[in-house]
């Protein structure tokens, strides 16, 4: 069942990245051999072409947003929990939303990256404008020793090339076209992750969900993998969404410079380069995909940009964000919708404020006594301490509460939509049996369709209970209520209300009755959320 969602998945991804294109340019006719650029194709990669008559393959990244607003994003969870490299590594979330939309829809965004490392036939016809001779019968190695600014040429060098020669085949987002550029961190690890296609439950894993063996996808230092010898492109098993060697093989260069991890949150400090996944010298129990390594943008003794052995790149297709007068004039509607979602009135006593009200106090007890006393420097002192304190604390609550109200928002969605898919599901299967026996094919299809989505529902009304209060859980149905309510400002969805309603009222009972309640009687509930349905519509 398991393999079966994921496809579906795939499925859903692919039917995506085709319906970007379905206005499309022509296919590329690439005139390398395969096995030098795309040694695994698949029928939803999107391909590009190159100097010299070779071509790249990318995959398509999906990042759905619920909201119609270009200003919704999606949050992401990076990073693990693994005490040794925490300075680095240790867990905090980004926000993410691709930059690329189907038919102008802000809901249907995704971007796309590179389905390989970049090789050093594709870094050479591009980077010094002389064709490879393909001298290795075998295949591909990815570039590497180069600097993070050769990575950062080599994009502006191949954007420009595309424009000036294949326009056509780049994807458009509100009539401006895609360029190249090396991925964000944000970018790069939820990919390496396997994006979308993976439950939320896997995305902070150490390694991305594999069938087989680690050498059957990662290269690293060993003899049964690639012994310190960089590995050919594409000879290994993808990642959940066809990317191959993000794990391994050489490290991967990315926008952003390096900053340390402030427990929870990047640093103030602002380093070198960020190379990610590991290498061929990345030993089989440091494989993980959370790693990420500060790689210096200069030697010194040399005077020159540094060219670390086993450090190459992969690249991304993004397009702008501010797109022209008619964007700019949505950006300035959805900026407003968003800041109305988000203004709520708080009740109780902040204990940030308390702090700021004992620090104001201190100062006025300060201002009574004689300066020359003993006392006076420790109440200011003791104040500018509170006062700092206050501040660090506010800051902190109201970050958590964020990402606290995100998440549960965010379940809320889910699970709303988990229920609606079910009553689809249970809608197809009485219109096949209509038509078909209960052992037909299309019965059975039905059927695991249908178990699949009864399983998907039950689960997410488990751990929501679980995992929210019962306040936050009524917050986000008066939020998620309200974005219906901003979105459909003539007609709300009325059906679609009382689901989210209704889901939640679920979650509740399973939390007030401590989940004694089998998933039948959730399920027996349903039939009277269906039936107040069909009534409305």
């Amino acid at each position: 069942m398991y393999k079966i969602v994921r496809l579906f998945k795939s499925f859903l991804c692919g039917a995506l990245a085709a319906a970007f294109f379905a206005s499309g340019a022509a296919a590329v006719e690439a005139e390398w051999d395969g096995k030098y650029w795309n040694p695994q194709p698949a029928e939803s990669d999107f391909v590009l072409p190159t100097p010299c008559g070779g071509a790249m393959a990318f995959r398509a990244v999906e990042t759905t947003v619920q909201t119609n607003n270009w200003l919704a994003d999606m949050e992401v969870k990076l990073g693990s929990t693994e005490e040794t490299y925490a300075y680095a590594e240790y867990i905090r979330f980004g926000d993410l939303v691709g930059s690329l939309s189907n038919e102008n829809d802000p809901r249907a965004r995704l971007y796309y990256i590179g389905k390989y490392e970049v090789s050093s036939e594709q870094y050479q016809a591009i980077s010094t404008a002389e064709c490879p001779s393909f001298t290795d019968e075998w295949g591909a190695k990815p570039a590497e020793n180069i600097s993070w600014f050769d990575a950062v040429s080599f994009t502006k060098l191949y954007s420009e090339w595309l424009l000036a020669n294949a326009p056509d085949v780049l994807p458009t987002t509100d009539g401006k076209k895609a360029f190249v550029r090396l991925p964000t961190e944000v970018e790069w690890e939820f990919a390496a992750r396997g994006g979308e296609l993976i439950f939320p439950s896997e995305r902070d894993k150490r390694l991305f969900p594999m069938d087989g063996r680690l050498n059957d996808y990662v290269y690293y230092l060993g003899q049964d993998s690639c012994a310190g010898e960089l590995g050919y492109i594409g000879v290994l098993k993808p990642n959940p969404i066809g990317l191959h060697d993000v794990l391994g093989n050489v490290s991967e260069y990315v926008l952003e410079p390096f900053r340390l991890n402030g427990v929870g949150q990047l640093h103030g400090q602002v380093g070198g380069a960020v190379a990610r996944g590991g290498s061929c010298v990345t030993p089989r129990s440091e494989v993980r995909l959370s790693a990420r390594t500060e790689v210096s943008y200069f030697e010194e003794e040399q005077a020159v940009a540094a060219t670390p052995t086993m450090t190459g790149f992969r690249v991304v297709l993004a397009a702008a964000s501010i797109t022209g007068q008619t964007r700019i004039g949505a950006l300035r509607d959805d900026w407003t919708k968003l800041r109305n979602l988000r203004t709520t009135e708080t009740d109780g006593v902040d204990p940030a404020e308390s702090l700021a009200t004992t620090s104001e106090s201190l100062r006025d007890a300060a201002e009574n006594v004689d300066e020359s006393a003993p006392s006076y420097d420790a109440i200011i002192a003791a104040s500018e301490l509170v006062s700092t304190a206050a501040a660090d604390i506010n800051r902190e609550m109201r970050r958590r509460n964020e990402i606290e109200a995100r998440s549960v928002q965010a379940a809320v969605r889910a699970g709303s939509l988990s229920m609606r898919s079910y009553f689809v599901d249970q809608s197809n299967l009485s219109r096949v049996l209509l038509v078909a026996d209960e052992d037909s094919v299309n019965a059975r299809k039905a059927q695991v369709a249908l178990q699949i989505s009864k399983d998907a529902y039950f689960y997410m009304v488990k751990h929501a209970a679980e995992d929210f209060s019962s306040e936050s859980l009524q917050d986000a149905e008066r939020f998620v209520l309200k974005e219906l309510d901003t979105q459909f400002e003539e007609t709300p969805p009325e059906a679609t209300k009382l689901i989210v309603t209704e889901y939640v009222k679920q979650v509740l009972d399973f939390k007030e009755n401590g989940g004694l309640r089998d998933s039948e009687y959730y399920f027996a509930d349903l039939v009277r959320v269906r039936e107040q349905i069909q009534n409305l519509q």
